[in-house]
């Protein structure tokens, strides 16, 4: 990342000279500047701030330029070289107006931040509302946009990526009992205003995963991913400012044995911020939708979220039948004779070299058609 000096500059004594670049840049970070540093440093005081996500950035940029034109008491530009063509691109972009107010373009995550102190607030809120009304991008069906929670060092964030549409054939891949639940799941994540929990269950390499991937392409909801080693945090201030950024979201927790577990066996089991998420005074706030994956038997998570109304709907995944593994096989072009029931990873990768370097495996349920 470069800093093109390319500004207007009326703030005297403010240059962005190398002692304050060193100040607001952090290097790694997904988003290298401190804002709040920025303002603090320019005007003598902390701002308030309203965040704008879903937004389509360089559009944004060029309106704000078009409006205040002569009126920017600054314009930065952080660019950075694309591999491919070796030209230069915005990535980040601040600008400040003329009424103490600094914006935060960033356009690799579509954020604008509007930074503010009280005398501006009104002109705060208008713009808000112009980049609302203008800019805000429409997610459309099949588009998987995720939001990944993520811990730093003032609390929860969530930093969100672009995942590919997957087409999944259910029917092909799963055993037949998965369609009546897929149909109700199906129900629950396109009613924006649903809150519970659905647990998919089953031993490693039956398709979860892929399965929830192809789930979350079905709706239009925003989806959030919480690491189960951050589960413990779903009751606190952080996690209650994300979810009131992102309300009417689908949140997913894979490897959730212990976020679930029974609160009797495991007493620092954060189940009680779950259940209040899903069926209490916060469902009703939020509409927090949980989707979570886990490999023990049902009968090891908390009684309580089996309960009718929590629990909107849960299956447990499976070896695919032999029927439907020979069909799976013969689909993907193997020349091989399915013996037994078969995880959908054992079928798919039938010809990965394991570990000890033997490709295959006669262990797993099927014989070479040679054999």
């Amino acid at each position: 990342m470069e800093l093109f000096v390319n500004y207007r500059m009326d703030l005297q004594s403010k240059e962005f000279d190398p002692a304050l670049l060193q100040a607001v840049y952090r290097t790694g970070e997904a988003i290298p500047v401190d804002s709040f540093k920025v303002y603090a440093m320019l005007f003598g005081r902390f701002p308030s701030t309203i965040a704008l996500d879903k937004m389509n950035v360089p559009q944004a940029i060029t309106w704000v330029k078009e409006q205040y034109g002569a009126d920017l008491r600054a314009d930065w530009q952080f660019r950075k070289v694309k591999k491919k063509n070796s030209r230069t691109e915005v990535s980040d972009c601040i600008m400040v107006l003329s009424e103490d107010i600094l914006i935060y373009f960033i356009s690799n995550w579509r954020i604008i931040r509007i930074l503010y102190n009280g005398h501006a607030e009104s002109e705060a809120f208008r713009l808000e509302e112009e980049f609302r009304t203008q800019f805000t991008l429409k997610e459309k069906l099949g588009e998987i946009r995720l939001y990944l929670i993520q811990s730093e060092f003032d609390g929860l964030k969530t930093h969100p990526y672009r995942l590919k549409p997957q087409t999944l054939d259910l029917d092909l891949n799963y055993n037949d009992d998965l369609l009546t639940t897929h149909h109700k799941i199906i129900q629950t994540i396109r009613d924006d205003e649903s809150a519970g929990v659905v647990l998919l269950y089953g031993k490693p390499g039956t398709g979860k995963t892929t399965y929830i991937r192809h789930l979350i392409s079905q709706t239009k909801r925003p989806v959030t991913y919480l690491p189960s080693d951050l589960a413990h945090n779903l009751g606190n201030p952080s996690m209650m400012r994300i979810w009131s950024e992102l309300p009417n979201s689908i949140c997913i927790i894979e490897d959730a044995e212990l976020v679930l577990s029974d609160r009797s066996k495991n007493p620092g089991s954060p189940v009680a911020s779950l259940l209040n998420l899903t069926d209490g005074f916060l469902a009703q706030c939020f509409h927090i939708l949980f989707i979570c994956t886990f490999n023990v038997p049902l009968s090891e998570i908390d009684p309580a979220l089996t309960r009718k109304g929590r629990l909107l709907a849960g299956y447990e995944f499976k070896e695919l039948k032999k029927k439907k593994a020979q069909a799976l096989s013969d689909h993907l072009g193997f020349n091989t004779r399915i013996e037994n029931d078969m995880t959908l990873v054992d079928i798919f990768h039938q010809k990965t070299e394991s570990f000890n370097g033997v490709k295959g495996r006669k262990e797993i349920g099927f014989k070479t058609a040679e054999n």
